[in-house]
């Protein structure tokens, strides 16, 4: 899909179709596209738009404690080994930082590869709008392959 074609004037838009969802919203856009109307006289306005982008602090706050938890059973295991020459509850205590950050930065990084569907904009309306001399036979297609 395209934006709005920055060489023309938005008043001289027609609105042919209001959609609740994507996938309406991507039928009716790509029958227009097939029957003939370019992207460049094609326009998608997203009404009501809420972004909500609250999965990175939920990733850092799952990671922390899980990675502080590793980090202090690793020290635990080292001090138990006797592979760790400074006393137990400081060689704990830096594990478990160590692991906290550690899996804070980890989660976050991870959490960035893998889009959180809360970080999606939930729209309420998407809105076509054609060039005002593409409107007749926008609305003519979209009548032609109405399902």
């Amino acid at each position: 899909m395209t934006a709005i074609a920055h060489d023309r004037n938005p008043d001289d838009r027609v609105l042919v179709h209001a959609a609740d969802d994507r996938r309406d919203l991507r039928r009716k856009y790509d029958t227009l596209r097939v029957g003939g109307i370019p992207d460049r006289r094609m326009a998608v306005v997203g009404r009501g738009l809420r972004w909500d982008e609250s999965g990175t602090g939920r990733a850092a706050r799952f990671g922390a404690p899980a990675g502080a938890a590793i980090g202090g059973l690793v020290a635990l295991l080292l001090w138990a080994l006797g592979l760790a020459a400074a006393g137990i509850v400081a060689i704990v205590l830096a594990g478990a930082a160590t692991g906290a950050a550690a899996g804070a930065l980890l989660a976050v990084a991870l959490r960035r590869r893998t889009p959180d569907p809360a970080d999606v904009p939930d729209v309420e309306r998407f809105e076509v709008f054609v060039d005002g001399e593409e409107a007749a036979k926008a609305r003519g297609v979209l009548d032609r392959y109405a399902r």
